[in-house]
């Protein structure tokens, strides 16, 4: 509105610089509502990279392979099987993969609406016409048996094409649908070597093993990265021509010793990836993963308070990896205002943001 022109806070100024620096790839507009975010992004962009810089000057940092998905749900339709058509097939479902008498698998087919941060079971689709999803409740996933069912399935020889040259049984996929008035913006996990169709890209690092690779996940999960992920979204769709240009904290950062707690012999990659492991390692579809972090044991039960802390600690741990002050931390909070509106609603505070406070203050000090 034309009355907003009175107020210096919504009037941005960026130089040339600027738009090299936060969008070096594209040079488009940013999008900020205030001078306060513009601020805040040139802050941590002076001081993180892109996650893939194109042209000349290009660095790839984590070596990523972008993937729209591993199959397009409206042209490669018919690769895909309904429950009822397996069962009529006389296929036989183990977890949720269906087996058939040929002894083909047959691989459930993930969307992005299934999974949330660290969470790759958030939704599931029930009965067997699999018309719709409902969200998991914490009760049906402290079973580490229990496995989310999906709409469709694929062939196990189809995914392995589709994967060809990926050779981990797990991957890394961010949601696609991503709009900056939703509760987060930037939504993604670690999930089977499963199929995943358009709406779950797949961000596959060819030097990332081991507690690198939690680390990437745990970046792409943190309200310090989502924060400014939702300066660049305008539309619904997270789109590459974006997530390249997210400022995304680099393999090496992950390699110093972490500056709090008692134990400062442990890297940054060590204390985060064991976080990372006990909240995505819920269930035994995810086993391969847990291998990858060096942990043979049983999946770790689901318990809503003691997930709550831990994301609460790699919160703060990656506000303080950006850069982020105190009072940036508190504005960051507050540009998440349905999750601010659900734990006034359920708490009387808003509790997450204090977690996350008090930690980062611990963590700075």
């Amino acid at each position: 509105e034309v009355a907003e022109l009175d107020d210096p806070e919504r009037r941005v100024t960026l130089s040339d610089a600027d738009f090299e620096l936060i969008n070096p790839n594209t040079g488009n507009l940013p999008i900020f509502r205030t001078m306060r975010d513009a601020e805040l992004a040139k802050q941590v962009y002076s001081r993180v990279p892109v996650l893939i810089r194109s042209g000349p000057a290009g660095t790839q940092p984590w070596m990523v392979r972008l993937k729209q998905g591993l199959f397009n749900m409206t042209t490669r339709s018919s690769s895909f099987f309904t429950f009822n058509s397996l069962v009529d097939s006389g296929a036989t479902l183990d977890g949720n993969v269906f087996v058939g008498d040929d002894g083909v698998r047959y691989l459930p087919l993930y969307e992005g609406k299934l999974v949330h941060h660290f969470d790759h079971r958030f939704a599931t689709y029930e009965g067997a016409s699999g018309d719709n999803t409902i969200e998991v409740d914490g009760a049906r996933k402290v079973d580490p048996n229990w496995a989310i069912m999906p709409r469709y399935w694929v062939s196990e020889g189809e995914v392995g094409e589709k994967l060809e040259g990926w050779d981990r049984e797990w991957l890394i996929g961010f949601r696609k649908v991503a709009r900056s008035t939703d509760e987060r913006t930037l939504v993604g996990t670690v999930v089977p070597a499963y199929g995943a169709g358009d709406s779950l890209q797949l961000l596959l690092p060819a030097d990332a093993r081991g507690v690198r690779a939690a680390a990437l996940v745990a970046s792409i999960g943190s309200f310090a990265l989502d924060t400014i992920a939702r300066l660049k979204v305008g539309g619904s769709n997270l789109n590459f021509f974006i997530m390249n240009q997210l400022p995304v904290l680099p393999p090496e950062t992950f390699n110093d010793r972490v500056p709090w707690g008692g134990d400062r012999s442990e890297t940054l990659a060590q204390w985060i990836s064991s976080r990372v492991l006990e909240l995505t390692y819920t269930a035994w579809d995810l086993r391969p993963w847990a291998i990858e972090l060096g942990y043979h044991g049983e999946p770790f039960i689901w318990d809503e308070q003691r997930r709550e802390q831990l994301r609460a600690e790699l919160d703060a741990c990656f506000f303080h990896l950006y850069g982020y002050s105190r009072d940036q931390v508190e504005h960051a909070m507050e540009s998440f205002p349905i999750i601010k509106r659900r734990d006034e609603k359920q708490f009387g505070e808003y509790r997450m943001k204090h977690q996350i406070l008090e930690l980062f203050e611990e963590y700075s000090s």
